[in-house]
């Protein structure tokens, strides 16, 4: 996986160079939190700093988090202009819930060997089921996002459609 990664790294190098004659320097963010206003305001900090260097490279360990927190992060890596790489990592990382979306909006997205990702399902913010006409609308939000960002990026819809809808 790390031979995945560091292609990962060197095609999305090659692209922002081809592109604006870059620097070879690349921004390493560790993201090992859940998502929430704080983490969110942290990380699209990175993510502008990152325009400084030829890609960024977001280390994702998280639990999941906010959909609020969650959404302004996407929405600063489909804007970003340099590639963003996710690496969940190190072994035993896990890019779970929210993360799934951080993970699925990243230009590149490589795992190490012992990481997981996915279980996506939406909650209310105490943790419980949300209830049967709203979570209907909540979960069909969600599966048509996540499955939206997996086809822009080359990557399997159903599996995204599953990871919201059967978690």
């Amino acid at each position: 996986m790390k031979r995945a990664l560091i292609l990962g790294i060197l095609v999305a190098l090659a692209a922002a160079s081809s592109a604006n004659g870059g620097n070879g320097k690349v921004l390493v963010a560790t993201f090992n939190s859940d998502v929430n206003p704080v983490t969110q305001r942290w990380l699209n900090d990175r993510i502008k700093e990152g325009a400084k260097y030829d890609a960024l490279v977001i280390k994702l360990d998280t639990p999941g988090g906010l959909d609020d927190s969650m959404r302004k992060i996407v929405q600063a890596e489909l804007a970003a202009k340099e590639p963003i790489v996710v690496y969940v990592a190190p072994n035993g990382a896990r890019a779970a819930s929210a993360g799934v979306w951080i993970s699925q909006a990243a230009d590149v997205l490589a795992m190490s060997p012992l990481s997981n990702i996915g279980s996506s399902t939406p909650i209310s913010g105490n943790g419980a089921n949300i209830g049967s006409d709203l979570r209907r609308k909540v979960v069909n939000d969600a599966a048509a996002s996540l499955r939206n960002l997996a086809k822009a990026h080359g990557r399997n819809a159903k599996w995204a459609d599953a990871a919201v809808r059967k978690a």
